[in-house]
Order: C-alpha cells, then sequence, then structure tokens
C-alpha cells in the first residue's frame, strides 16, 4: 500500500530576540510515489517545513501530523513522548530518507559504508539493493573511497543512494542540486527522482530552481513572504539594555548545566586551596605571635637597611642562653628571632 502523510493546517513560530517569525500553512498531504517541490524566497520557510515533515523539528500544540501505511500512525503524538524518544527516532528512520544540501556523509566511512549505513540503523539489511544504487548512480568506481576524495557531485549522488537505501517511503532533500553546476544538478534531479520512482518513494524537496521544477515537471507547493514585523520607528519595549539582559537570561538557562559544572569545579578546586592557606597562615601567625608575646624571646633588628648575612648569625648560634635561631625577612627590614 502507498504511505501517505497529512499535515492538518496549523503555523509554527520561531522567536529569536526581538524577531518573531512564523509559517502558515493549508493542509499538506504528500504521497508515495510522487515529487513535491517546495519553492519561495529565501527566509519563506523551506527548511522549517522540511524539518516538521520529516519528524526532525516538533510541531506545535494542536497541530495535526499522521502517517497511513497499512495502518495510521499519529506522528504529533510520538513528540508527547519526548523529543529522544525511542519510538520517535525508530518512526523517522522508517519514513525517511534525507539528502541534505551538502551531502551530511561520514567522512570516516567508505562511500558503500555511508550507503549502508541507514540500513544498519534500521536493520533493513540488503546488500544486493546498497550494489544497484551505486551501480545506478555511477558510484562503483569509488565505492571504496572516503568523501574527502570525492568531488560535489560525486558527494551529493552518494547522499541521494543513502537516502534509498533503506527503501523508506519518502526522500526528504533540501536543495539537493543547489551547490551543482547545471549539468551536475540535472543529473542528481534525474537520478533521485528515477531511483526513487522505481521503489515507489515520495520526494519532498526544496528548491529555488523553477526552471529544472518545471522541466522535471515535478509538483509545486509554493510559499512566500508576508508583510510584518514592527512599525517603522517603533522600539523594543525597554531598549538596548534590556535586549541585552534578555539575551544574556536566555543563554544562562540555555547553558545552565555548563554554568553548574564551571561552578562547581571552581568551588572544587578553590574551597581547599582557601581552606589551606587559611591554616597555613593561621597557625604560623599564632605561633609568631606567641614567640613574640614571651618575654624570654629576643627580636634583634637590623639597624637601615642592613642585612643580617650567614656569617652575622653563625656566631649566635653558640650563646648558651640561645635555645633556637629563627632568622626572617619581613617587608624593608630584616630581624632574627631568638
Amino acid at each position: 500500500m502507498t504511505a501517505a502523510l497529512r499535515m492538518g493546517a496549523g503555523g509554527h513560530a520561531l522567536r529569536d530576540g526581538n524577531r518573531l517569525f512564523r509559517l502558515v500553512w493549508d493542509e499538506i498531504t504528500p504521497t508515495g510515489g510522487q515529487a513535491v517541490a517546495l519553492t519561495g524566497p529565501s527566509g519563506s520557510g523551506k527548511t522549517l517545513l522540511l524539518e516538521l515533515l520529516g519528524l526532525m523539528r516538533a510541531p506545535a500544540a494542536g497541530v495535526a501530523y499522521e502517517v497511513v501505511n497499512g495502518e495510521r500512525h499519529d506522528l504529533a503524538a510520538l513528540w508527547r513522548q519526548g523529543a529522544r524518544g525511542r519510538a520517535l527516532a525508530q518512526m523517522r528512520g522508517r519514513l525517511f530518507g534525507f539528502v541534505p544540501q551538502t551531502g551530511g556523509l561520514m567522512p570516516f566511512l567508505t562511500v558503500a559504508e555511508n550507503v549502508a549505513l541507514p540500513q544498519r540503523i534500521t536493520g533493513r539489511g540488503d546488500p544486493a539493493w546498497c550494489a544497484e544504487l551505486l551501480a545506478r548512480l555511477g558510484l562503483e568506481p569509488v565505492a571504496g573511497l572516503q568523501p574527502g576524495a570525492l568531488s560535489i557531485g560525486q558527494r551529493q549522488r552518494v547522499a541521494v543512494a543513502r537516502a534509498l537505501a533503506h527503501r523508506p517511503p519518502f526522500v526528504i532533500a533540501d536543495e539537493p542540486t543547489g551547490a551543482l553546476d547545471p549539468e551536475s544538478a540535472d543529473r542528481v534531479m534525474a537520478l533521485l527522482l528515477e531511483t526513487a520512482a522505481a521503489q515507489g518513494s515520495g520526494v519532498i524537496l526544496s528548491s529555488h530552481d523553477l526552471d529544472r521544477i518545471g522541466r522535471f515537471g515535478i509538483a509545486r507547493l509554493s510559499l512566500a513572504v508576508a508583510p510584518g514585523g514592527r512599525r517603522r520607528g517603533h522600539k523594543p519595549p525597554g531598549g538596548a539594555p534590556m535586549l541585552i539582559a534578555r539575551l544574556a537570561l536566555r543563554d544562562l538557562v540555555r547553558d545552565r548545566f555548563f554554568l553548574i559544572c564551571n561552578v562547581a569545579v571552581m568551588v572544587g578546586v578553590l574551597v581547599p586551596l582557601l581552606v589551606l592557606f587559611g591554616v597555613k597562615n593561621g597557625v604560623y601567625s599564632a605561633l609568631i605571635g606567641e614567640m613574640l608575646a614571651d618575654p624570654a624571646n629576643l627580636q634583634i633588628d637590623t639597624a637601615g637597611n642592613a642585612t643580617l648575612t650567614e656569617a652575622d648569625i653563625a656566631p649566635l648560634r653558640d650563646w648558651p642562653e640561645i635555645a633556637f635561631l629563627t632568622p626572617k625577612v619581613r617587608s624593608q627590614f630584616d630581624y632574627m628571632t631568638i
């Protein structure tokens, strides 16, 4: 049975400091085996919508999102179990293959290993299909190389093969040809659409290239930027100081774990040092004070800036009246306690 997604009409807001962006859409119903392109100017929300459809970002409260693939699954409900929930990750892996703008390949894996990675993660091992994808996308000669040895076009073809390797019902591609020259872009787009159609996968992609989208006969979902924002001359409440304070507070809350760790390390290091320093100086000061308070103790000071040398001290050690002798240096004069 062909899979179908249904995201109900709704919206999603993003806030960055004093700026607010809100994406609003009518019901969206991509179907397996078909291709649809999100088009529109930069900043219109194409990548954001792909992230919402691909279960990479939680939908806003009240937005319905489900998939029908033999049976109905409530995808929005998976987010309520936690963003790191096992069920959400498994559903994301089963439903989608992803083609990032720049490939997003694992640099320490070979081409063949990168392509096979989704099969390993989802438990859908099929070496024969991986080999067919490598052959179909012209990647057999470079199957043993790592991504750093490939051209940009080759890396994008590897990303396409990887996205299709576990036979997902849908492939999500964010500007898959944006970094390619026209000839390579046509070749990668054709391979993506032909291979996806051969296995019945739907393709949801974003693109600025309306001419290429038209030549390949891809249905379009156009996004537009509506006028908005604050009125000209209107200043945010509180001005710059309040904005700086809000941003600082936001960063503090976001990074509170690291803040707590840093404070704990500082306390763990500084407190013992301060205790040891205090004990040392306290005991030392107490001993000196007690010695100087005893009439039997004698302090010999030098005159002016003179300095006691070992030669001066040596004869004193033989005096029978001296129990012990301690030379000291303090600020601008020397003195000896005996």
